[in-house]
């Protein structure tokens, strides 16, 4: 054995079988091949300047290269150093170094160059690479810290593997676009800067840092990245985060742009959101009490509100949303909600900020829960189907119901903004079933309601509120299918005291009566006619039209008996059954004004005498009915009343002199008579 305190060899080529360095020994050669057994204790350093050859596997020490251009052997080191003037030392295949990496030079250093290459780096406690000038360039291979409590040290890895044990950084570290990091441990950066954009990650444990992170926005981070800077203000970086996502520390957090398929922990100093943070698991997620700009939710499962989520700019929820008892979903001034699945609220949505909008925008969707009602500025229904809410939907901007809505049998549409405008257009035969009421405040313009044709026009009139609830395909009081519109509507109001309304009752083709629907009045409950003077306005309904009949002239009260006064909590029924036309006042039958619905009997109506009624000039009914005390004289000479079909008199009947009654005109009617018939002219049953 040969031992060495210092030698420098200048031979080109220097061959060694077995050579023992003492401690301080250094031994500086140009060339050097082992083919045998070199011992290199630990104060040892073996410089080699142009190429080194070695069938040893491990070197104690430390091994330096000293040349320009060099390829360092894929060995086990002790301790490695690249001087010289210049020039890279490539690991020429994968390599461990137990101790200190040292770069000196003015230029160049080592390079890990292989993308199959594996740089293992086992120093614990303190910083392995030291580099006082040139380069230390990891970029291309893998670098692993595997032993236990290490420091990374800052730079740009290609692939980085870390360990065995809890990392910090000695300053900025970067994994190189294209490649991997993989954690086991806590990596910590502390308040060094980490990047990792166009990266991939592959962390089961835990990325911790209180600096600068930059992920890029296609980056996606599993395990659990932690953001805990105690002071001063940190962003989170725009990232996909399938893990979680913990904010800690007294800092202030800025979140950008984030996507969470994981869990969210928000804890310590304030948070700024200035971009659009998803919820977009493939489950449930719980959504975190805070200010947001922009919510979007997504991916599947129920997304469920804890503490006061604040929306300020806009919320997109393609998935079920819960907000839970003793919970605040709100919007900020401005800001649009859109749900496309269903709603359930036992806590508080709030949705009437100064120009807030929720639109449901999806299929049939529902809004439930145990909330007694909901409050909006303004409320869009849209999307593919009708919707349904068993809450109270308060609406104090503008209704849009683009769809439908089924209010059930207690919720209520209440619109409480008193412009007549507030309810925009209907879809075509879109309706709002059940309750919907309207404050009211203005005279002339229509009110909508629960259709396109339904709605309510005062005139003079001082009112707060209107009520109807519509229920389609309900039978009303009395109900057959010959004679009734099969729609159950009940009218009520707060507040009416004067003046008058114009009231249009909107139905289905499907639910209209099957025979004489040009007949269809107003009744109120189960038989008395709501007439005011005015004739009704009849549409017929179609396929893809609603049918209506308007009446106006009606006025408050609490008669049920009085033909014009409509008591609240009416029910108004649609029908064809009983009289059309009734007399109002003793006058003459070719005056409108005799007749409740303003117009003078044709041979399409039924009449029903209820005054002493005269006639003068000829005229004609379908059938006609003289009540008990009540008189019809036909008084001029020449006139004729023509009755197509069944005439009962349960009063009075004078045929005056030259004067023709024909009762029973079609043939197939009849001529009953309870009451007194003076006959001085003609009276002619059938034809």
């Amino acid at each position: 054995m040969l031992r060495i305190s210092a030698i420098s060899i200048r031979r080109k080529m220097f061959s060694l079988m077995m050579l023992a360095l003492v401690s301080s020994g250094i031994l500086s050669a140009q060339n050097i091949v082992n083919t045998g057994t070199f011992t290199n204790n630990s104060a040892g350093t073996l410089k080699i300047k142009g190429t080194f050859t070695s069938s040893q596997a491990s070197y104690g020490g430390t091994v330096e290269f000293t040349g320009t251009v060099q390829s360092v052997p894929a060995l086990t080191y002790s301790n490695l150093k690249a001087t010289g003037a210049s020039g890279s030392k490539t690991f020429a295949g994968s390599t461990t170094v137990s101790g200190d990496i040292t770069v000196n030079q003015s230029s160049g250093g080592f390079v890990l160059a292989a993308a199959t290459d594996t740089l293992s780096l086992s120093k614990l406690t303190t910083v392995p690479v030291t580099v006082t000038s040139g380069s230390f360039d990891v970029s291309a291979g893998t670098t692993k810290y595997s032993n236990g409590a290490q420091v990374v040290f800052g730079t740009t890895y290609g692939n980085l593997i870390t360990s065995g044990g809890n990392k910090t950084t000695s300053g900025t570290v970067a994994v190189s676009s294209g490649k991997t990091l993989t954690n086991s441990v806590i990596l910590d950066f502390g308040s060094n800067a980490f990047t990792g954009t166009g990266a991939t990650f592959a962390n089961s444990g835990t990325l911790q840092s209180a600096g600068t992170v930059t992920l890029g926005s296609g980056a996606t981070v599993n395990g659990t990245f932690s953001y805990n800077a105690g002071s001063g203000s940190q962003s989170v970086a725009d990232a996909t985060y399938s893990g979680t996502l913990s904010l800690s520390g007294a800092g202030t957090k800025t979140v950008g742009n984030v996507n969470l398929t994981g869990t969210y922990s928000a804890a310590g100093g304030a948070r700024t959101y200035d971009g659009t943070f998803s919820y977009a698991a493939s489950g449930a997620q719980t959504i975190i009490g805070d200010t947001y700009d922009s919510l979007s939710l997504s991916g599947s499962g129920t997304k469920t509100v804890s503490g006061t989520a604040v929306i300020g700019t806009n919320l997109t929820a393609s998935v079920a949303v819960s907000v839970p008892n003793a919970t605040t979903l709100q919007l900020a001034a401005s800001a649009t909600a859109s749900f496309s699945d269903n709603l359930a609220v036992d806590g508080t949505y709030s949705g009437n900020a100064s120009g807030a909008t929720t639109i449901f925008n999806g299929g049939a969707q529902t809004i439930s829960g145990a909330a007694s009602s909901l409050s909006f500025t303004n409320l869009t229904l849209s999307g593919t189907a009708a919707k349904t809410s068993q809450l109270t939907l308060n609406v104090a901007g503008t209704l849009t119901p683009t769809r439908g809505i089924d209010m059930g049998s207690t919720a209520v549409m209440n619109i409480t903004n008193t412009a007549a405008g507030a309810v925009g257009t209907f879809g075509s035969l879109e309706m709002v079933k059940g309750t919907m009421k309207r404050a009211v405040a203005t005279n002339g313009a229509k009110y909508a309601f629960n259709d396109s044709a339904t709605g309510v026009t005062f005139t003079g009139a001082t009112i707060t509120d209107f009520t109807m609830k519509v229920e389609p395909g309900v039978n009303p009081t009395g109900y057959t299918a010959a004679t009734h519109v099969n729609r159950k509507v009940t009218t009520s109001y707060t507040g009416w005291s004067a003046g008058t309304a114009a009231i249009t009752v909107g139905y289905l083709n499907a639910e209209k009566p099957s025979q004489d629907e040009n007949k269809t009045r107003f009744f109120k409950g189960a038989g008395v006619k709501l007439a005011t003077g005015s004739a009704a306005v009849r549409t017929a309904a179609g396929t893809t039209a609603w049918g209506a009949i308007a009446l106006s002239g009606i006025t408050s009260g609490v008669s049920a008996a009085a033909n014009a006064q409509l008591p609240t909590g009416t029910e108004l029924i649609m029908s064809n059954s009983g009289a059309s036309l009734i007399s109002i006042a003793a006058a003459d039958w070719n005056t409108s004004t005799t007749w409740d619905e303003g117009y003078v009997p044709t041979i399409n109506d039924d009449v029903e005498i209820n005054h002493n009624v005269s006639i003068n000039a000829n005229g004609s009914a379908s059938t006609l009915l003289v009540n008990a005390s009540k008189t019809l004289t036909l008084a001029t000479n020449g006139t004729i009343l023509t009755v197509n079909g069944a005439t009962t008199n349960n009063g009075s009947v004078a045929v005056g002199t030259g004067t023709t009654l024909k009762a029973a005109n079609s043939g197939t009617g009849t001529f009953t008579n309870a009451g007194t018939v003076t006959n001085d002219g003609t009276v002619q049953v059938g034809n």
